[in-house]
């Protein structure tokens, strides 16, 4: 890991949280972990797309771990046991072009973030019994941004760990870089919330 020229050095309630080494400082993995970290997420893309073909979706929900871990992992298998316990039983695609970008290792090199700039996007709805089309929606362009997790445990792999927050396209300043905060709790109410 290497510390990226001119990245701030000044730690602040702002900062990147613990996972990221508490503090504004910009590490940066070699390129050859990059391009990893990006095949990764493009692979749990093609799972994820590939949902009409788990009817029954046991062995969609037994592949999960191979792809998602934390709070991602934890979400998908309660929207599993949602969809199924649902009548009708109907679950959702995302399909889009996808753009990736990895920036901001944590300092011991097991996290970092992910931005998707998704073009194009589509969500298909399928009936869970049948593996049928019910209908697709146009949902425009975005920009996704997850935090991601080295787990060496099993398969060695990147997983998408947690979904950050989605930006319009237009978010990103004129220098490409983007400035993400996840916070923990609301700030406090000011004014006559208080």
């Amino acid at each position: 890991m290497r510390r990226l020229s001119g990245a701030s050095s000044n730690a602040d309630s702002d900062g990147l949280p613990d996972a990221f080494g508490g503090s504004l400082d910009e590490w940066m993995a070699p390129a050859e972990v990059v391009e990893q970290v990006k095949a990764h997420y493009r692979e749990t893309v093609q799972w994820l797309e590939a949902a009409p073909a788990y009817v029954g979706f046991a062995r969609w929900r037994d592949q999960a771990a191979r792809f998602l871990s934390g709070a991602s992992l934890v979400h998908f298998t309660a929207s599993l046991q949602t969809a199924r316990e649902s009548v009708p039983r109907l679950f959702d695609v995302l399909r889009a072009e996808h753009h990736l970008s990895v920036r901001y290792f944590s300092h011991h090199g097991v996290m970092c973030l992910l931005t998707d700039e998704q073009l194009d996007r589509r969500v298909a709805t399928y009936d869970l019994s049948t593996g049928a089309r019910v209908t697709t929606q146009d949902m425009g362009s975005s920009r996704v941004v997850f935090a991601m997790r080295y787990v060496a445990q099993g398969e060695p792999r990147w997983k998408v760990d947690t979904y950050l927050q989605e930006m319009p396209l237009a978010a990103n300043n004129p220098q490409g870089r983007v400035r993400i905060v996840e916070r923990a709790s609301l700030p406090r109410p000011t004014g006559r919330d208080s």
